[in-house]
């Protein structure tokens, strides 16, 4: 991060060379990454009552908060049991915007039967540009 600054600083003739330029960082130990059972993720998903099959597809489709919360109708292709998932929803001081993902790329995801069946009675009688998990204090800009 430092670098980065500093790199800014040469760029805009603030700083001659930047200091931080050849210094090694060390490496930073490997976490070890701790993901639910898929009875844990149904205890979980059973205990969210309303929110339930949010997070299972959450869990099971492997979507950030972001992007699960922007997905729309016109983006479950339920026929081909794929979720098209190419924007994320972001809360900027107080306004929901649409940006895009982490990657900023596309990319389609895998949706189990019984996920897809839970999915297309979630969503039947909504609108194409429908979020298919909205909250009362979700609005996505047109």
């Amino acid at each position: 991060m430092l670098r980065g600054v500093l790199d800014t600083a040469v760029k805009s003739r603030k700083l001659a060379v930047n200091p931080a330029q050849r210094v090694d960082l060390p490496r930073t130990p490997e976490s070890t990454r701790r993901f639910l059972t898929m009875g844990q993720l149904e205890q979980l998903a059973d205990a969210a009552v309303d929110y339930g099959l949010l997070v299972r597809v959450l869990g099971y489709c492997g979507l950030r908060w972001v992007e699960a919360t922007a997905l729309t109708v016109a983006k479950a292709d339920l026929l081909r049991s794929r979720l098209v998932v190419d924007c994320a929803l972001c809360d900027i001081a107080g306004t929901i915007t649409v940006g895009t993902t982490k990657s900023h790329k596309s990319r389609e995801v895998p949706v189990s039967r019984f996920l897809r069946d839970a999915l297309a009675e979630h969503i039947a009688g909504k609108g194409r540009d429908d979020l298919i998990f909205p909250a009362a204090r979700w609005r996505v800009p047109a």
